[in-house]
C-alpha cells in the first residue's frame, strides 16, 4: 500500500497478489504485507510516551501555578481562602483530567489522525446521502413538466450518476 499509486489505492488493487495467494493456498504470517513503519507499535508507543510526558509536565506546571498559596493575613498567621470539604468532586474532576490528558496525548502522538480522516470522509458521505433523493425529485418533476428543456433531464441523470460516484469515493 505504501508504494502503490492513487489508482491502486482507490481500487484496492494492491491487494490482488495477496488475494491470489489466499485463493491458491491458506495464507500464513509470512504472506502478509509488513505493517507501515508509522503504524508499528514501537513507533506509536514512543510517540505516545513522548506526548504523554509533555502533557503531564504541562498539567503539573499548571497545577503548581494554581495551587500556589492563596492566603490572607489573619491575626494568628495565614488562612487558606479556599478549602475543599468534598473529596469526591476532586476525584471526579481528576478522572476527567486524566481522560483529557490521554486524549490530548493520543492527538499529539498522531494516533487519532486516521480516525479524524475517517470521520471527515464519513461526514461527507452521509451529507451526500441527501443529494440523490433531491435529484430524483427533480427528475420526476421534469417528467411531469412540459416546460423544461430536454437537456435538464439529462443533466439531472448525469448528476445522479456523479453523485453516486462521489459517494463511493468518499466511502472507500
Amino acid at each position: 500500500e505504501e508504494y502503490s499509486g492513487l489508482l491502486y489505492r482507490l481500487t484496492f488493487a494492491w491487494l490482488d497478489e495477496l488475494m491470489r495467494k489466499g485463493y491458491e493456498k491458506p495464507l500464513e504470517d509470512c504472506d502478509f504485507y509488513r505493517v507501515l513503519h508509522r503504524d508499528e507499535s514501537s513507533v506509536l508507543a514512543e510517540n505516545f510516551e513522548t506526548s504523554w510526558n509533555e502533557v503531564i509536565h504541562e498539567r503539573e506546571t499548571k497545577k503548581k501555578e494554581q495551587t500556589k498559596v492563596h492566603a490572607a493575613t489573619h491575626d494568628s498567621g495565614y488562612v487558606a481562602l479556599r478549602e475543599s470539604d468534598d473529596s469526591s468532586d476532586d476525584e471526579a474532576s481528576e478522572e476527567k483530567g486524566d481522560l483529557k490528558a490521554v486524549l490530548k496525548s493520543l492527538h499529539r502522538a498522531g494516533v487519532l489522525t486516521p480516525f479524524y480522516e475517517a470521520a471527515f470522509f464519513k461526514i461527507v458521505y452521509d451529507t451526500l446521502n441527501f443529494v440523490p433523493p433531491q435529484l430524483m425529485h427533480a427528475i420526476i418533476s421534469y417528467m411531469n413538466s412540459d416546460d423544461d428543456p430536454e437537456y435538464y433531464g439529462y443533466l439531472m441523470a448525469f448528476l445522479l450518476l456523479v453523485s453516486a460516484g462521489v459517494q463511493t469515493f468518499f466511502l472507500h
